[in-house]
């Protein structure tokens, strides 16, 4: 990994655990040797860590993101609520209680099925936004109308941070303050 940042130090600027597909783990667990040690270096290279977790693996990712509270974090897919409980998603809002964590607006997808703007998870989608704030959400994926839909109740302001940091990786690392060309992506195996 040191050796990549190192050759594409302007243009790579995340580190994604990919820790499952589906209901299928990748990763048991965050407090792993290895993971703590990835997790570590990603961020002493000053690479935004990225999550595709689901919601059972919140409560581990608070404990490494208040051990790292310099390293900046950013949640995947809304991580990924159809996967878990609802007790197992109130850690994922708890996260928003750590300033170093941002959460992505996108997967909307992926247990709504009326597209393009997903109207039917907006109770679910502002609860969410609503804990992380303007300042730690980025839109992830499809139309900024997305954040004009499901955030009726933000300012047009507060709305256009948001639809500003639209996150395919580069953006992510503009609303994070980083440049972006290239996303290096771990999937991580057992």
């Amino acid at each position: 990994m040191k050796a990549l940042v190192a050759e594409y130090s302007e243009s790579l600027v995340a580190f994604r655990f990919h820790a499952h597909e589906g209901k299928q783990n990748y990763l048991d667990s965050f407090s792993d040797t290895n993971v703590r040690k990835l997790w570590r270096t990603a961020g002493e290279l000053g690479l935004i860590i990225k999550l595709h977790i689901g919601p059972d693996s919140a409560g581990q990712v608070a404990g490494l993101a208040r051990e790292f509270p310099e390293f900046t974090v950013l949640v995947d897919h809304m991580a990924e609520a159809q996967y878990g409980s609802g007790p197992e998603f109130s850690d994922t809002i708890r996260l928003s209680e750590l300033d170093n964590v941002y959460m992505k607006l996108s997967g909307l997808n992926h247990y709504a099925t009326d597209e393009l703007l997903f109207e039917s998870v907006i109770p679910f989608s502002r609860c969410v936004v609503d804990s992380f704030g303007p300042d730690r959400m980025v839109l992830g994926s499809g139309s900024p109308e997305i954040v004009d839909t499901h955030l009726t109740h933000w300012s047009e302001s507060d709305r256009g941070k948001s639809k500003a940091t639209i996150c395919s990786a580069c953006s992510a690392s503009r609303a994070l303050g980083r440049r972006q060309v290239h996303q290096f992506l771990w999937r991580w195996h057992q």
